[in-house]
């Protein structure tokens, strides 16, 4: 695919962590240092994730921080609000930037490694045979992606909540201790009411 010139973007995304204090700071409390860490964390493991992904849009973040925390919920968790900064290519920047690759339908939930998870889904496209991923201009502005990287495509909300949860416990925060769950859509049972005009010819099986 080819290769545009960077272009910076911004956006605004919410992660719910686990909390254990009694009190949840002010993000504008200096005192408060964990915030700091969750944000340079949220952009190291942004980053390094996008080592092993194959995002046409390049995205790089270059600074993240809190903007705005929710209340201690039931479940002892806290929504925090992080305001990202960073570059892409073949993108619009701006606000127009997708942070997270959708997931397709349906979404694949499974333990497994995502390299056999990728080998297994389509057995031709193995690291072996997968296209380079270096990423960067070449003489013709094409950018290529390498044989080892996990996908394709960018990765989802889903897999960055799972890589950043480890990223957060290895940090040992007093307060913050992890993050919360990311599942993709959530499951519901409804019912249907068709209103069926009289006289109509309908086959009811």
């Amino acid at each position: 695919f080819a290769c545009t010139e960077e272009s910076e973007f911004e956006a605004t995304v919410v992660i719910d962590l686990q909390f254990g204090c009694n009190t949840v700071p002010d993000p504008s409390d200096p005192s408060f240092s964990e915030y700091q860490r969750l944000a340079d964390e949220y952009v190291v493991t942004y980053n390094s994730l996008q080592n092993g992904y194959c995002d046409v849009q390049q995205k790089t973040l270059t600074s993240a921080e809190v903007i705005q925390v929710g209340s201690i919920s039931t479940a002892s968790e806290v929504a925090v609000v992080f305001r990202l900064v960073g570059t892409c290519r073949n993108c619009e920047g701006g606000n127009n930037v997708n942070v997270y690759e959708l997931p397709p339908l349906p979404v694949l939930e499974t333990t497994l490694d995502p390299l056999q998870v990728v080998s297994e889904i389509s057995p031709q496209r193995t690291k072996s045979t997968r296209r380079p991923r270096l990423l960067q201009n070449d003489e013709n502005a094409v950018c290529e992606c390498s044989a080892v990287g996990v996908s394709d495509d960018g990765f989802t909300e889903v897999a960055f909540t799972n890589a950043f949860r480890e990223a957060v416990e290895q940090l040992n925060l007093q307060c913050f201790v992890s993050a919360g769950p990311c599942s993709f859509g959530t499951s519901f049972t409804t019912s249907l009411v068709l209103q069926v005009p009289s006289g109509s010819d309908v086959d009811t099986d």
